[in-house]
């Protein structure tokens, strides 16, 4: 629970049962020794970050044990934490980060390191500052009837509750709590609708990007004929360039895209890395400027485009690139020259060494190839590229990110 005790409680529990495991993740654990190490190290960084108690932080509430360690940290230092979902939209983030007059948003980088963003912008009226001797956390509402609003909730307040849930009303090891789930909503009832345009014998891209998104964000598919896939989503262990070249081709790309524009949509991607491969960086941004004709103004975006402003986002420089195991070295090649022309200096490229075939491929191999094989090379991020490729793990319950390593897309 939020409370200026918890640090102290913490750092005799790391002296007295040091071995003893204070968080599980889906694939990581943190002893008590574990998380009181990392919460240190991620608070001897926040003085020299800027950050300070006179001023809240916003820190996205991901599901993470390494953000646990920076909300820890963020309370030892005195400082009040907005907690909002981490799946809320910039806008909205930066609405409620100035109604809390927030000095940074914070995330958390596995290596130890918090990495921070300064907040600019006059606060809005109507909104109270934050009192850090009173305050340790700052919740937000759902947004559902506009946009989210601070809610800053005194120490005192969970101090009643851990009250009530130890004392009064105690859940016992027996017990079982469930929540029902809010229904997800129709194509109408959505936030917002994504468009893809996907090679036609794939069932990958669709529904990974369905699993990543928000329960009020929905996706729609159009397919186009791939040259190098059969009918039941079979390829062949190594795929021809020259398919690739031609699924971008017109007329066949552009009557997918306008079909998907004439949904009330409001972004279009191409789920096919490949393409902007062979393309290269220039070749990629003449066919998003092609098909601008035919989306009825909508934005139009691909994968490569939207993992080099991925990397962008939090300032990696040193990338590694993980392709399916049915590029050949020619077409990884490729890629490694595209993320170079952004810029990128990429310390690990090529296939991923796991079974030419999407079915073989689970996340859970993948991620520790990814661990094994790519984190030697030391690069500050990792693109596992290639939609088809299974990245993504859909659990019944939270989880943190699948990889523990540098941010993977």
């Amino acid at each position: 629970m939020p409370s200026s005790r918890l640090p102290g409680h913490l750092a005799d529990h790391a002296v007295n049962r040091s071995r003893s495991v204070a968080l599980v993740g889906p694939d990581r654990e943190l002893t008590y020794g574990e998380l009181s190490g990392l919460a240190e190290r991620y608070a001897a960084d926040l003085a020299a970050l800027g950050v300070t108690p006179d001023r809240p932080v916003c820190v996205p509430a991901h599901k993470s044990v390494e953000t646990v360690a920076l909300l820890i940290a963020c309370f030892t230092a005195g400082t009040s934490v907005l907690v909002p979902s981490s799946g809320l939209g910039p806008e909205a983030l930066r609405t409620v980060c100035a109604q809390a007059r927030c000095s940074h948003v914070l995330t958390a980088d596995p290596g130890g390191r918090p990495v921070a963003a300064a907040v600019d912008g006059p606060a809005p009226e109507g909104f109270e500052p934050v009192d850090p001797r009173r305050t340790e956390v700052v919740f937000t509402t759902s947004g559902s009837t506009g946009t989210p609003k601070v809610v800053p909730v005194p120490e005192s307040a969970f101090d009643r509750f851990a009250e009530w849930a130890t004392v009064t009303a105690p859940v016992r090891e027996e017990d079982l709590t469930m929540a029902e789930p809010t229904a997800a909503p129709d194509g109408w009832g959505a936030r917002a609708r994504i468009g893809v345009v996907v090679p036609h014998a794939d069932v990958g891209p669709e529904s990974e990007m369905q699993a990543l998104a928000p329960r009020d964000v929905v996706v729609h598919g159009s397919r186009v004929h791939f040259g190098a896939m059969r009918a039941g989503g079979v390829m062949d262990p190594k795929i021809p360039h020259a398919p690739v070249r031609a699924f971008v081709e017109p007329p066949h790309v552009d009557t997918a895209v306008e079909l998907l524009a004439a949904a009330p949509l409001d972004v279009i991607a191409f789920g096919f890395t490949s393409s902007a491969y062979v393309l290269g960086a220039a070749g990629e941004k003449d066919l998003f400027d092609r098909p601008a004709g035919y989306a009825r103004g909508l934005p139009v975006t691909g994968t490569a485009k939207a993992a080099v402003a991925g990397f962008e986002a939090p300032g990696a420089r040193r990338v590694a690139i993980v392709d399916p195991s049915w590029f050949d070295d020619d077409l990884s090649g490729l890629g490694a020259r595209y993320f170079a022309e952004h810029g990128f200096e990429v310390v690990r490229h090529g296939p991923c060494g796991l079974p030419s075939d999407q079915e073989l491929i689970t996340p859970e191999a993948l991620a520790q190839w990814v661990r094994t094989e790519v984190a030697a090379a030391g690069p500050d991020a990792v693109l596992v590229a290639g939609n088809g490729i299974r990245a993504v793990v859909r659990r019944p319950a939270p989880v943190s990110p699948l990889w523990d390593e540098p941010a993977v897309g």
